[in-house]
């Protein structure tokens, strides 16, 4: 199956986002906005499209992840006036009030997920762990040290992606007393920690350095530390920089290109 990936969430495909939204988070949110077309009116005049990746196949929107950062969110045009405006004031102070208790803001070098989605019918091909994959790519590319996301008590599968993804618990809350308000009882924070050390180093068949591809994560273990320097080597890479194998290798570098690099990556 051909399935292509980009940054961003064009125009032309607003309605399918705001349906796949819909689809995936619609019950969550129904107990602050019950009505489904307010819901529907709602994200689809809010979705700020710089603040997604997304996932196409057979021309349709098939994926699609929303993030958060200090700068805006996907769902960031949401705002409490467009709330009330929509909803009226009693309807619109109750909406406000319980959509605030899932509000995350991100702290400094933060990236905060605003939800993953794969249309139904194309479950079960990766495209949600891909997404995930160029979320880090795009995160650690923009600077970011760490990815947060939470994830409720009553979506165990979505855990389990998160998990297997690589993201840790850090933190568990239990409030049933909150259930008949919320819809659920419980949730975990979950973080991803990016750009731990400087770079990737790429080598030539003669065993120079070739080239460098930005700051990101460099194993710390003795396993694969370097004599010169903590070095972790992806030798193989796709047309969007990612990844498609993954070598770890035990390199001596001299001293002195190893420090031009890192200081090369510094610069980027």
């Amino acid at each position: 199956m051909d399935i292509t990936y980009q940054n961003g969430l064009p125009e032309k495909y607003f309605d399918a986002a705001v349906e796949l939204y819909e689809s995936a988070f619609g019950e969550k949110f129904s107990h602050a906005i019950p009505n489904r077309a307010d819901r529907i009116s709602l994200i689809r005049n809010g979705f700020q499209a710089e603040f997604a990746i997304t996932a196409f196949a057979d021309k349709q929107l098939v994926g699609l992840a929303g993030y958060h950062t200090r700068s805006g969110s996907l769902t960031g045009g949401i705002s409490e006036s467009a709330i009330l405006k929509k909803l009226g004031l009693l309807r619109g102070i109750k909406a406000c009030v319980i959509l605030s208790l899932y509000e995350r803001t991100p702290a400094p070098g933060q990236l905060v997920m605003d939800g993953i989605v794969v249309l139904s019918t194309y479950r079960g091909y990766g495209i949600g762990t891909e997404l995930l994959k160029r979320l880090v790519v795009y995160a650690s590319k923009d600077g970011y040290n760490m990815i947060r996301l939470d994830v409720i008590n009553t979506n165990p599968s979505a855990r389990k992606l998160y998990e297997r993804f690589g993201f840790k618990v850090i933190r568990e809350e239990s409030y049933p007393y909150l259930n008949r308000i919320l819809g659920f009882g419980g949730s975990a924070t979950m973080e991803y920690t990016l750009n731990k050390k400087y770079l990737v180093l790429c080598l030539t068949k003669d065993g120079e350095p070739d080239f460098i591809f930005g700051k990101v994560y460099v194993a710390e273990d003795d396993e694969h530390t370097a004599e010169s320097g903590l070095i972790r080597i992806w030798d193989e890479f796709d047309d969007d920089g990612l990844h498609s194998q993954q070598h770890f290798t035990r390199v001596k570098v001299p001293v002195e290109v190893l420090s031009t690099f890192i200081e090369d990556v510094k610069n980027h």
